[in-house]
């Protein structure tokens, strides 16, 4: 992208003086130096459905763990925190067996969830379905009656090869005061102990989903036989374009 020189100094000179070029299915874009002085080449991927981006989503999960060291491989607690925690278990969706599980959350990877609930969450756990709930397989038996968000998570992370999920209608007994208030006093520990989190960060309720190809940021203009270009809304218009769903809430 060569353009007439702008004042210097301003952001459209940094525009001016740099160029897009593909790089085929690179796993992670780069940026790197041009050859010619002040002119950066920003180097992207082609864009796709997120649903058909796993590779690339276990490939940046991997980078963390295999390359990142300490800062990636161990929970955020501070230490002596981390001593005092008695949390010994957490129940989990097991994504093998497709049921809940007590397990300990300081010893096993697991994913949690961030989203908003909406007016209405059509399947949750309640003292009534707690039971069948750790039947192996019963996670597919009411899969279609699950929110669309939670069952896009289930399908991320089957797809990547994961195995625990933590979320909170699933996980927390929705009916029982007791159980409630035990797990909201011990959240910030369930999301300190994930590996990774699943944030449906502008799905506005539980049936928005992850996959939304009709989603603002996947506005896609084709420049070259070779080369696309997606618009996305600046971070300030993020809530004009109904993307900083999650941000909003109290």
């Amino acid at each position: 992208m060569d353009h007439t020189p702008s004042q210097p100094g301003s952001t459209d000179e940094y525009f001016s003086n740099c160029r897009i070029l593909p790089c085929g299915e690179d796993l992670f874009p780069t940026l790197s130096l041009d050859p010619r002085p002040n002119f950066t080449t920003f180097c992207g991927r082609s864009p796709a459905p997120t649903d058909t981006q796993f590779p690339v989503i276990k490939g940046w999960l991997n980078e963390c763990v295999e390359h990142h060291g300490s800062t990636c491989s161990r929970p955020m607690l501070f230490p002596e925190f981390q001593k005092r925690s008695s949390l010994s278990f957490a129940r989990m969706i097991d994504l093998q067996d497709w049921c809940l599980v007590d397990i300990s959350p300081t010893s096993l990877r697991f994913f949690a969830m961030s989203y908003a609930w909406g007016r209405a969450v059509p399947y949750r756990t309640f003292t009534a379905n707690l039971h069948p709930s750790y039947h192996p397989g019963h996670f597919r038996q009411v899969f279609t009656i699950l929110p669309a968000t939670v069952r896009d998570t289930m399908t991320l992370l089957v797809a990547l090869g994961e195995r625990y999920l933590w979320c909170d209608s699933l996980c927390i007994l929705q009916d029982s005061y007791e159980d409630w208030s035990y797990w909201a006093a011990h959240m910030n520990e369930i999301y300190q102990f994930a590996f990774a989190f699943a944030i449906a960060r502008s799905g506005a309720h539980c049936n928005a989903g992850l996959f939304d190809a009709g989603h603002p940021w996947h506005t896609e203009e084709r420049v070259a036989d070779n080369l696309s270009l997606i618009s996305v809304p600046i971070v300030s218009q993020e809530k004009k374009h109904g993307m900083a769903f999650l941000e909003t809430r109290g």
